[in-house]
């Protein structure tokens, strides 16, 4: 699985990569629900989102909803850091 890019558009966010060798596009809005997706699979081909997600746009969404997640827990916890010090002088 892996994350090709991420492009901030319309009040949501723009996903593309690869899930089990599978092209995979998805659009999140600002609350991380899939609006838009494009997969070959033939979940996808079937029903699109209608019926829900295919695993492919799931694993993507997963995988960058984790990586947001890990950059904010970065930056609290440099944060609390820079706060400790500040407290300590």
């Amino acid at each position: 699985m892996k994350l090709d890019s991420r492009t901030e558009a319309g009040g949501g966010v723009l996903l593309t990569g690869k899930a089990e060798n599978k092209e995979v596009e998805l659009f999140l809005n600002a609350d991380g629900l899939i609006k838009r997706g494009k997969c070959v699979c033939s979940h996808h081909f079937k029903f699109g989102i209608r019926a829900g997600p295919c695993r492919h746009l799931l694993a993507l969404r997963t995988l960058a909803l984790r990586e947001k997640q890990s950059a904010v827990d970065n930056s609290l916890a440099g944060w609390y850091q820079q706060l400790k010090q500040f407290t300590a002088n």
